[in-house]
């Protein structure tokens, strides 16, 4: 009898569930996720043309954005030591609080679970808003571990 792998098991079970915009609760680690996918499968309707997602790790949301928009650009920090390349898919390698990337370039802004992480928030939206084309829309999702709910 074949050992089953764990993680292959439920890395296919949620990639089939994040498709159909649900996460499964059975798996520990997913499930804040559930909050976060309700979260960017609202405001999907406002996505549009070319999305940076800042922070974006291996960028588990292009799936719900790719059928809504012309391009998904993730930026993140370089892969370190503890971090393997298959956790990280950034296109471009950088901070969020020096976006390499010229003004008002993109009509959707989206960055979850990373505005609490940095050490300059004011610094990161505003970077946000600079690439962020006029009529553009920006997609903030962070936990209130700090006492502060932000979500725009």
């Amino acid at each position: 009898m074949k050992k089953m792998d764990i993680k292959s098991y439920w890395r296919r079970r949620d990639k089939k569930l994040l498709i159909q915009g649900k996460v499964s609760y059975l798996n520990p680690d997913e499930i804040e996720r559930q909050s976060i996918l309700t979260s960017l499968i609202e405001a999907k309707k406002y996505a549009k043309g070319k999305l940076l997602d800042m922070g974006c790790g291996s960028k588990p949301y292009e799936l719900i954005f790719s059928d809504v928009v012309d391009k998904y650009v993730g930026i993140d920090l370089p892969p370190s030591k503890s971090t393997s390349k298959s956790e990280n898919r950034a296109d471009v390698y950088g901070s969020v609080l020096d976006l390499p990337f010229e003004s008002e370039s993109f009509d959707t802004v989206l960055s979850t679970q990373v505005l609490e992480h940095v050490p300059e928030p004011k610094r990161m939206l505003e970077e946000a808003y600079r690439v962020l084309k006029k009529g553009g829309y920006l997609n903030i999702n962070c936990s209130d571990d700090l006492g502060l709910a932000w979500n725009s």
